[in-house]
């Protein structure tokens, strides 16, 4: 269980979505979700009723304000939106 109080860590908890695509494939199994009004997105794997690999992702997603949701594509790959309606996709970055 995790757990999410709203004064330490922002105000509403985007429900996000498990990334299940092939482009990633150390992200595998990954539940991604965020917060509303402070942007942030995290990432953490449920395993056995046990929370492990807890990402936090701020340098390479960056902060993206009043984030609405989470999607996949039918390849698994992630995308998600804010209240613009802008709409980004979860990619790798290889250096």
């Amino acid at each position: 269980m995790l757990t999410y109080k709203h004064e330490d860590n922002g105000c509403v908890i985007v429900g996000g979505q498990i990334y299940r695509g092939g482009s990633i494939p150390e992200l595998h199994g990954h539940y991604f979700y965020a917060d509303f009004c402070r942007g942030w997105i995290k990432s953490l794997v449920y395993e056995d009723g046990v929370i492990t690999a807890e990402a936090d992702w701020p340098s390479d997603l960056g902060s993206r304000s009043h984030i609405t949701s989470f999607s996949a594509d039918s390849h698994g790959e992630l995308y998600f939106t804010n209240l613009n309606g802008e709409l980004w996709k979860i990619v790798a970055r290889r250096e």
